[in-house]
């Protein structure tokens, strides 16, 4: 069986009435189309709900929604399943949750990844003889507290859900909407993971979330995608990594992967041209044999962490804008002068440490709360 695999999809005010009349040719070229036909099953990631009621939730970044008109369009992709794990499926609460739902199953539209009980938030996929899973990091999504949301990374169900997989079928794949956005490389953290989900028993690991074509690795037998791109995403703030993606073609037989391209152009997704192609999977290519070099990905990584210290330091801080620009004017002296090293010991046993931090999220929450009561 080929099964293709396909990035972030979300319909937006500049596709809304091409996906409400059903006209996919409109968002996708014919070559494009012709492979997606051709594939024996097509997974998506449904990167936000499709509802016109729920009220938008509190949370920091965009509240994304579908209009329910808009599952025309969808449907003509003819998705064998889609994933709604994602950072995005509770954006307009249970109401926007129950009427995804709802819409998808009206539709015949089969899902994984998020429900409205834990026995449905957690379930599985079983495409012949090919178990399907799909996971989430944990970002205004998965509830703790509640029967409803997407299915958080849990290394426990996890670890019971492949192995009862590996009993019945021959392929295992997961999804795990996670990692940084716009960045091109796993984290240190997110390839322990992966690896760690590979020796119980996945065979394809494929990152979603990052909104750019990343890299892939060879773990053992098994193999992981770090970042595939969006699919249809024509998000108008994007920046140039969000203009081309790949379809990952999974030969569930060989349990060999082809890597397909393409490009957003004005909005539609195309084939690349000779020079786009050769482009886009050159540096796919060599980002790869990057992160061979075990080496590489904490190095890179620490380079990241090196740009992003200041903005998370400040916001812990609560630091405003003004203050943020004094800091950056005096070369980080406030921030420096407010964290000495007793402070920064203590926020890092805060987070690290189990108990210090179910404590300050509990905290954080009641402050939350809170401060909306006096809204």
């Amino acid at each position: 069986m080929k099964i293709l695999i396909g990035g972030d999809l979300v319909p937006t005010m500049s596709n809304y009435d091409y996906f409400r009349d059903g006209n996919i040719s409109k968002i996708i070229d014919k070559k494009i189309l012709e492979i997606l036909k051709k594939a024996d099953a097509r997974i998506f990631n449904l990167e936000a709900p499709i509802c016109d009621k729920g009220k938008a939730i509190i949370k920091c970044g965009p509240n994304l929604n579908i209009p329910s008109s808009c599952v025309a369009g969808i449907k003509e992709l003819k998705p064998t399943l889609l994933s709604i794990a994602n950072n995005h499926i509770l954006d307009y609460g249970l109401e926007g949750l129950k009427e995804t739902i709802n819409i998808l199953n009206s539709n015949n539209i089969s899902f994984i990844g998020a429900g409205l009980s834990r026995e449905k938030i957690g379930e599985y996929y079983i495409l012949g003889d090919v178990g399907i899973y799909s996971i989430c990091e944990h970002e205004f999504s998965c509830p703790d507290n509640e029967n409803f949301g997407a299915n958080g990374i849990d290394f426990k169900e996890i670890t019971l859900v492949l192995k009862f997989l590996k009993e019945c079928c021959n392929r295992i794949i997961v999804l795990f909407h996670g990692g940084k956005e716009e960045y091109q490389y796993p984290t240190p953290l997110l390839q322990k993971k992966c690896r760690d989900i590979c020796k119980l028993g996945a065979d394809l690991v494929v990152c979603q979330h990052s909104h750019c074509i990343g890299c892939y690795e060879k773990y053992e037998e098994s193999n992981i995608v770090y970042g595939q791109g969006n699919f249809i995403f024509d998000y108008s703030d994007s920046s140039e990594l969000w203009k081309t993606g790949l379809l990952i073609e999974y030969d569930t037989i060989t349990n060999k992967i082809e890597y397909i391209p393409f490009v957003n152009c004005n909005g539609k997704i195309c084939s690349p041209n000779k020079f786009e192609f050769s482009e886009i999977m050159s540096n796919f290519e060599e980002r790869s044999n990057d992160i061979a070099d075990n080496n590489f990905v904490y190095n890179n990584y620490m380079k990241v962490v090196a740009s992003s210290s200041e903005r998370y330091l400040t916001t812990l801080a609560g630091y405003n804008r003004v203050k943020r620009k004094v800091n950056k004017v005096l070369k980080n002296k406030i921030l420096k002068k407010q964290y000495d090293l007793k402070k920064l010991l203590q926020l890092k046993n805060f987070i690290e440490c189990e108990t210090h931090r179910e404590i300050l999220l509990s905290c954080i929450d009641k402050a939350i709360k809170d401060k909306i009561r006096e809204e």
